[in-house]
């Protein structure tokens, strides 16, 4: 195995039995919430086009 392979796998065993301070189930959760807020932003932000849309052709 040639060195730049086998130190990355030294690291990779490594950090595999030190583990993690990373959640994966908090990180999944903040994710979702974060695409249901964006989903939100985007409805409410197709509406007020809608409503702009709809009170510059009563102006017109």
């Amino acid at each position: 195995m040639n060195a730049p392979a086998h130190n990355f796998s030294q690291l990779k065993i490594r950090s595999l039995r030190e583990g993690t301070n990373v959640d994966l189930g908090e990180e999944i959760i903040s994710n979702l919430q974060a695409v249901n807020l964006i989903e939100a932003n985007i409805a409410s932000i197709r509406i007020q086009d809608k409503v702009l849309g709809s009170l510059l052709d009563i102006t017109e």
